[in-house]
């Protein structure tokens, strides 16, 4: 797990990019974690090329949709960073993800940090080599991860978010794939699948 704030990055032993198989910022450790069964923190985000903005309230909010035409969906939260190695490597489990349940209504967002020295460019060129068919948020200040990993964001980090906003689990570590750690949840929250005569 990496840990990192963005004052000062910390290399050592298990905090290492090198060394260790996550990211971390620092200062003095003040990470976060959200409760299952209670409302997720609210964000605005803009895609990293287009400049379109998002809301977390486009897909999970609770109550009657805010503005017509907009649906309900579980959101399949990723946090990334392209120095941290976990979270590239869970990016095609990502894709299976998307690829699994995108049809009956799974929303799969990759909120993307930067890199303290030349993070834009560095996620842009990343981007353009590996891309990604979910949608991908840029969070340039971290002000977003800040609000769900607390100050000292940690990496990797995914968070499956019920329709109405509410988290239902979280995943802290790259120990279990994203099939395994979050399949069944993402099973219950769906309709059933219609499968062919």
């Amino acid at each position: 797990m990496t840990h990192y704030t963005r004052r000062t990055f910390i290399a050592g032993t298990a905090l290492a990019l090198t060394a260790g198989p996550g990211l971390a910022w620092a200062g003095a450790t003040q990470t976060l974690r959200l409760e299952a069964g209670k409302p997720v923190p609210q964000f605005k985000l803009r895609t990293p090329k287009e400049g379109h903005v998002y809301y977390l309230k486009d897909f999970a909010f609770p109550g009657k949709p805010f503005r017509k035409g907009v649906t309900k969906h579980p959101v399949l939260l990723d946090f990334f960073r392209t120095d941290c190695e976990p979270c590239k490597k869970s990016l095609p489990e990502l894709v299976k993800m998307h690829e699994s349940y995108a049809a009956r209504g799974l929303k799969v967002v990759l909120v993307a940090l930067h890199e303290q020295t030349d993070g834009k460019a560095r996620l842009k060129a990343f981007l353009e080599k590996n891309p990604v068919p979910f949608l991908v948020l840029e969070d340039p200040t971290d002000f977003v991860a800040e609000r769900y990993l607390g100050k000292t964001v940690s990496l990797p980090a995914t968070f499956l978010i019920d329709q109405e906003g509410v988290l239902k689990k979280a995943k802290y570590d790259a120990k279990t794939t994203m099939q395994e750690a979050f399949g069944a949840e993402v099973e219950a929250l769906l309709p059933a699948e219609v499968k062919a005569p």
